[in-house]
């Protein structure tokens, strides 16, 4: 279910006072604490109510393109699982970010129970089955990124992920073979991991789904479809914010979402 209207800017929030203590796990591809740097600011880290934790994939590592051969969303499930483990937290806050929204959204379908609250913002999976057209011709678009050349590849991803208009931003400082291996090998893994998204519906905490302005609409019709699946889902359009600056040129607004879902949640992490 969709609280209020679906793609609304709701009120702003007081993001400085939380009413419990979180232990708030952010996952990003990356570069995960200069991605969330701004949003953890927002919230005011420094204080008692709030503790961070910051999580790159593991496929982050990958030094050899033979590691991307058997790579799935399985082991990022399992290091997930294990840190939440050993920080002995009972339920997670999980906020995820593109490569680290796939991977928080296979958590939340093999440990619906695990979670305090769930933020996805625009996975670039979300299962292999039962898509919309905008889905079905995102997966297309992704597929045939395999046969552009390394040099233009990060304008054509850029293409596939942001929506028409929306410039590409200057790619990570990787070696354009390298990029490429990298990103096609993660699609990959993505498609061959397997998600029940019915599993979803057991979750019995607040989900969040930020979805960039200038993003590919298939970002918006995703998240549609997430919400049908998560008992209780709010969307939220982030003005001026696309794909692959969402968490940074949003931070604030990020940060009174997250407030307010974490406030809507009766459990404390």
């Amino acid at each position: 279910m969709v609280s209020g209207s679906a793609f609304s800017n709701p009120p702003p929030a007081d993001t400085r006072r939380l009413s419990m203590s979180r232990r708030v796990l952010f996952i990003a591809p990356w570069m995960s604490e200069a991605t969330f740097a701004g949003t953890a600011a927002a919230l005011d880290s420094g204080t008692r109510e709030f503790e961070p934790l910051f999580k790159d994939m593991e496929c982050a590592r990958f030094t050899d393109p033979s590691q991307w051969t058997d790579w799935t969303l399985d082991a990022e499930v399992k290091a997930i699982e294990l840190l939440r483990q050993r920080s002995m937290i009972d339920e997670l806050d999980l906020v995820g970010y593109s490569g680290g929204a796939a991977a928080a959204l296979a958590y939340a379908a093999d440990h619906p129970r695990r979670l305090a609250s769930l933020t996805l913002i625009e996975p670039p999976w979300i299962g292999n089955d039962g898509w919309s057209e905008e889905e079905s011709a995102f997966s297309e678009a992704y597929d045939r990124l395999a046969d552009i050349p390394s040099d233009e590849f990060w304008e054509a991803l850029a293409g596939v992920l942001n929506g028409p208009g929306t410039p590409a931003p200057p790619p990570p400082p990787v070696e354009p073979d390298d990029l490429k291996v990298a990103f096609l090998g993660v699609w990959r893994g993505y498609r061959a991991t397997p998600l029940d998204r019915t599993k979803l519906r057991q979750m019995t905490s607040p989900a969040y789904l930020p979805v960039g302005e200038g993003s590919a609409r298939r970002m918006r019709a995703q998240a549609e479809c997430l919400a049908q699946f998560l008992p209780d889902a709010r969307i939220e359009v982030f003005g001026g914010a696309s794909h692959f600056d969402i968490p940074l040129v949003g931070a604030e607004q990020l940060a009174a979402g997250l407030s307010r879902l974490w406030k809507a949640s009766s459990r404390p992490s």
